[in-house]
């Protein structure tokens, strides 16, 4: 007979960490025209997105979320418990990108 494991399944032992379950929200983000914008500046472009991701992280983070991907110019994130406590009716992934959208620096004109 074949173990779990060897039929396809995960087989987790009691002290490895569980993935996320029950009703979870993603967020993915992306920089418009990144990629003009390194070959325009990359110097530029590195102190800008460096800010641009410690808002990302800070504002995910702050919500209750979870980035599990960066993807070079923007965010995988994940929220497990989907609404704010203190503002009934707003997701937490929605309170994230609003807190992302005043505190990410505009990089200017699209290029």
């Amino acid at each position: 007979m074949t173990s779990p494991g060897e039929r396809g399944y995960v087989v987790m032992d009691d002290h490895a960490p569980r993935p996320a379950s029950g009703v979870l929200t993603f967020m993915f983000t992306d920089i418009e025209g990144s990629t003009r914008r390194w070959e325009a500046d990359a110097d530029a472009m590195r102190v800008a997105l460096d800010a641009h991701n410690k808002v990302l992280r800070d504002a995910v983070t702050s919500h209750g979320g979870t980035i599990f991907n960066y993807t070079g110019d923007g965010v995988c994130a994940v929220f497990t418990t989907p609404k704010v406590k203190r503002r009934p009716g707003t997701s937490r992934s929605a309170a994230s990108a609003q807190v992302i959208c005043r505190k990410t620096p505009l990089l200017g004109p699209p290029l």
